[in-house]
């Protein structure tokens, strides 16, 4: 079975009001989103995905029928579209009938969150992205005003979004600097002292640009990463820390162990 788009070629991007992962229901037909004579339309795979399955949507395209939503497993490689309905009440639609187990971005997979941030690469381009977080502090870009915040993305020549609030933007915002797109680059050290782990955070210069105690409080990836970017908040705008392994931090899942990532 074949379905006519009419949305535009390129698919707009987390037109969800967060990302989620869900659980369907009954067993859902997957489709692709194919070029034609005619511009684009949506093909049947020949493949679905299980009752009871699980899965993120990342991306959604909009269409009168409801739209169609990208699902990623939580290695983040890309299962297809699903197609969803509307629902009349002026949600733009969705999945009927599926069960939504997350919406939180800091739960997803390292994975998933490395495809999402690459899908954004994709759709506005790196420097288009390196350029408005450089720009602006996530300080300052909280602070503005829907308006203020759609302004900032039309000038830095990012693909139309048609988001009706601004935390829609801002969330957006949020997934690209946790991804440390735009950063610079901070290399993390740490000693086991008789407080507990110091943790020395050095630029690539070798300076030093800050010091902390990793505590009880901080024992987790997502903890440790909030304390992290409080001690260098008046510092660099977006860090990108380096771990003694060569690993990125915001590649690392949120609720792993920081013992287990530092090696101590």
């Amino acid at each position: 079975m074949e379905f006519a788009a009419t949305s535009e070629d390129k698919p707009c991007l987390a037109s969800l009001s967060s990302f989620e992962r869900v659980m369907f229901a009954e067993e859902t037909k997957l489709f692709d989103r194919v070029p034609t004579s005619n511009g684009v339309a949506w093909r049947e795979t020949g493949h679905s995905l299980a009752g009871s399955s699980e899965a993120w949507l990342t991306q959604k395209v909009h269409e009168k029928e409801g739209g169609f939503f990208r699902a990623v497993d939580d290695k983040g490689l890309d299962l297809g579209w699903v197609k969803g309905e509307a629902f009349g009440d002026g949600s733009g639609g969705g999945i009927r009938g599926h069960n939504v187990r997350s919406r939180g971005y800091a739960d997803m997979p390292c994975e998933v969150r490395s495809a999402v941030i690459q899908l954004y690469l994709d759709h506005d381009g790196q420097p288009n992205w390196e350029a408005l977080l450089t720009g602006r502090s996530l300080t300052e870009i909280r602070d503005m005003n829907f308006s203020e915040t759609r302004q900032l993305f039309t000038d830095h020549a990012m693909q139309p979004r048609d988001f009706q609030s601004r935390d829609s933007y801002l969330k957006e915002v949020e997934i690209m600097v946790a991804g440390g797109i735009g950063g610079q680059v901070v290399q993390l050290q740490c000693t086991r002292s008789e407080e507990g782990v110091s943790v020395t955070l050095t630029a690539l210069s070798g300076e030093e640009l800050a010091r902390l105690t990793l505590t009880a409080s901080e024992e987790t990836v997502g903890a440790f990463r909030e304390a992290v970017s409080a001690a260098l908040a008046d510092v660099v705008k977006i860090p990108r820390i380096v771990l003694h392994d060569g690993r990125f931090l915001a590649d690392i899942a949120h609720g792993e162990s920081m013992q287990t990532v530092l090696n101590i």
